[in-house]
């Protein structure tokens, strides 16, 4: 059986039209709207997920492979220069629920390569939810979806007008990734003559970062260095099904995955997954939130006794948090955990 750590948490928030196609088939369109100001530094999380390229009910499984229902041939919607991943939308029979939400990323040339129904999993992804063997998943459905990326979401080449390229990464605009301990920087490199735009990364030279893949659940830090706003739009699907935040040991940038304001307990950051609670910040888990200056900090504080355990904020004194949405859907956030946590599980909140 697959295998995670994992909190139920429901949400009374709803998204209106997202509410109207509860029971649709196919996830309901979305659309997002960011702005960064010229020369700014703020987060962006994308809760929006990419059309489905193919879906299906599993039939069967291995250690490293699903096998679809039909005579698919998943070698006709697959394009070998791009990234997928599996997500697991709901069971046949309604009732089961276990790894509902869970993501894998696909082998992409070995699922080519096969030519038919069978999807090969890239079972050493550190993006995959869960691990074990899939011969247990007969029964579930699945959605494959291509992942965001730096090119898709943002734009590269010479069409990419509304973003600032330059020679150097200091004259560029930035995206940054967080690798748990320091910031990995990509940039909108153009050569002197202007004639080749495209992503790049600081620490591997000339190799082209257009495909850099932006995981569900993870954010990004935006760094806007043209003179004007930059405004993106970003179309695509609202997750119809729950969602399984991934976490590690340490501190972890996160993006939210549905469209909706959330609170600590909606987000599913609870005592009940694993955090630790203290009588002081220092040793409690926290949730850092950039405000476009500084990080405020939210920690989990509990009393003296342990029988109270709830979300405060360095700078408000006693008020609690625990309830009260301030996660952003277009933000990313730190989380800082003590313990290991593999994941938590997020009910869709409409």
């Amino acid at each position: 059986p697959l295998m995670k750590i994992r909190l139920c948490i429901a949400s009374a928030f709803l998204v209106a039209h997202a509410a109207q196609a509860g029971d649709a088939t196919t996830a309901p369109a979305g659309a997002m709207k960011y702005s960064f100001a010229a020369n700014s530094y703020d987060t962006m999380g994308v809760p929006l997920v990419r059309d489905s390229v193919a879906t299906g009910t599993v039939s069967g499984g291995t250690a490293s492979t699903i096998t679809i229902n039909g005579s698919q041939n998943l070698a006709t919607v697959l394009n070998a220069n791009m990234f997928y991943y599996v997500e697991v939308t709901g069971h046949t029979d309604g009732v089961t629920t276990n790894n509902v939400g869970d993501r894998f990323d696909l082998d992409v040339a070995a699922t080519i390569t096969t030519a038919n129904n069978v999807i090969s999993i890239n079972t050493s992804s550190p993006n995959n939810t869960a691990s074990g063997n899939f011969s247990g998943m007969t029964g579930y459905t699945l959605a494959i979806r291509p992942h965001w990326t730096l090119a898709s979401l943002l734009g590269t080449g010479l069409s990419a007008t509304a973003l600032h390229s330059a020679t150097t990464f200091a004259g560029a605009d930035q995206i940054q990734f967080w690798t748990g301990s320091v910031m990995s920087t990509y940039w909108f490199r153009q050569n002197s003559a202007g004639t080749v735009k495209e992503w790049r990364n600081t620490g591997t030279g000339s190799t082209n970062q257009d495909n850099a893949v932006i995981p569900p659940g993870t954010g990004v830090f935006v760094k806007r260095v043209g003179l004007s706003t930059l405004d993106v739009m970003v179309l695509g699907n609202v997750r119809n099904n729950k969602f399984i935040q991934p976490l590690t040991t340490g501190t972890s940038l996160l993006a939210p995955g549905f469209p909706t304001v959330a609170s600590p307990s909606d987000a599913g950051l609870m005592p009940a997954v694993g955090l630790v609670s203290a009588t002081s910040f220092a040793v409690a888990d926290q949730i850092w939130v950039w405000t476009g200056t500084v990080m405020s900090t939210y920690w989990l504080r509990q009393n003296s006794a342990g029988t109270i355990k709830e979300w405060r904020n360095t700078g408000t004194g006693a008020t609690a948090y625990t309830t009260t949405r301030f996660l952003d859907p277009q933000k990313a956030f730190f989380v800082k955990t003590q313990a290991n946590i593999d994941s938590v599980e997020v009910l869709k909140p409409y």
